[in-house]
């Protein structure tokens, strides 16, 4: 039987952000070092810094709590690959109560000398309507 291989960075980035706002997000965890940094614009909701792969994957859960499952990607644009990072445009929507968003997204993932990810930036193209909504 051949061994598992490791994921390139780009399968490990799709692997991980496929998962961001599902209720299977856990299976995404073991892609990130122990230390890894999640920053979010914002801060009240669901903005703010989170490190750790413990506190991001509280907050990967508090996402979809929520959202209530509504976090979607409708379409991932682009994936662009350098030395150290892999970074996503994608077109996402997704509703806290009365309060909606839909815009376009930057995910950007930095990975260590292990392969694991250890830094996501997430970068929305219009920042004042993504802090509208994660500051309401």
């Amino acid at each position: 039987m051949p061994e598992p291989t490791n994921p390139t960075r780009l399968e490990a980035a799709q692997r991980f952000v496929m998962h961001i706002g599902h209720r299977d997000g856990n299976q995404a965890i073991g892609l990130l070092s122990p230390v890894v940094t999640y920053r979010v614009p914002g801060g009240r909701t669901l903005g703010g810094v989170f490190s750790g792969s413990a506190e991001v994957a509280g907050h990967l859960c508090d996402l979809v709590e929520r959202t209530r499952g509504t976090f979607e990607a409708i379409k991932w644009d682009d994936w662009m690959v350098g030395e150290h990072h892999v970074a996503a445009w994608a077109d996402i929507q997704m509703r806290i109560e009365r309060y909606g968003f839909a815009g376009r997204v930057l995910f950007l993932l930095r990975f260590d000398v292990g392969d694991k990810i250890d830094e996501i930036v997430v970068l929305p193209e219009d920042q004042h309507a993504a802090k509208r909504f994660l500051d309401p």
